[in-house]
């Protein structure tokens, strides 16, 4: 089975009980550190190294069970439990940033000045509760797709990016980062649906705005 949700969610949730990711897959695998194999980008690790690791800094987390099939993950070893975490690889954006004196920001990008602060910001069907968007994502996400892909038991995170022009549709759609299995894939078939966004506003005019979304998947078993 596989549930997700969107980092507005899951910051709602991470609100209410004040954990981290990483503390609230340990706490729900009942992870011994002794009994434990932890690697971090393929490197072997010790159970504090992981906790260290910041929610903002994952990739994805996969856990292995004892006795289960790992041999096209590079894991032999059947007698103990095991966690995989890959950390984010972020890219460094070319375009310049000007800042105005209102602390409002924006870049230039073919003769169109983009926002990334400042004014009033997208809606999806101009609902700013978020509601609107959340039931689109929980309606034409395919939630089935990383467990048919065979992703192991886990968590694992997309981010992207994509630009809201002035006349409210998506455009310049960029995976920043996929954690495979099909889930970069998926937001890509999602983004694409979703172009009934109420434009930002600047000053009352209508603009151009560089948006950033997270999801985060959860393959349980």
């Amino acid at each position: 089975m596989i549930t997700c949700f969107t980092l507005l969610l899951f910051i709602q949730s991470k609100a209410q009980n004040n954990t981290s990711l990483i503390s609230e897959v340990c706490e729900n695998e009942f992870v011994k550190p002794e009994r434990w194999i932890i690697k971090i980008n393929n490197q072997l690790a010790t159970y504090e190294q992981l906790l260290k690791i910041p929610d903002s800094a994952i990739l994805k987390i996969m856990v292995f069970r004892k006795n289960t099939t790992r041999r096209r993950n590079g894991f032999y070893d059947d007698m103990k439990d095991a966690i995989f975490l890959t950390t984010r690889n972020i890219k460094v954006e070319t375009y310049t940033t000007i800042t105005n004196q209102d602390s409002s920001k924006f870049y230039i990008n073919n003769n169109d000045t983009v926002f990334l602060l400042g004014g009033t910001k997208p809606f999806f069907e101009g609902d700013a509760t978020n509601r609107a968007w959340r039931n689109f994502i929980s309606k034409n996400l395919n939630s089935n797709k990383l467990a048919s892909e065979g992703a192991p038991k886990g968590i694992y995170v997309v981010m992207c990016h994509f630009i809201i022009n002035k006349y409210g549709r998506v455009s310049d759609l960029k995976i920043a980062e996929d954690p495979g299995f099909g889930a970069g894939t998926e937001v890509i078939k999602l983004m694409t649906k979703a172009n009934k966004w109420k434009p930002a506003t600047y000053f009352g005019k209508q603009v151009t705005y560089q948006m950033s979304q997270k999801f985060i998947f959860n393959v349980s078993e």
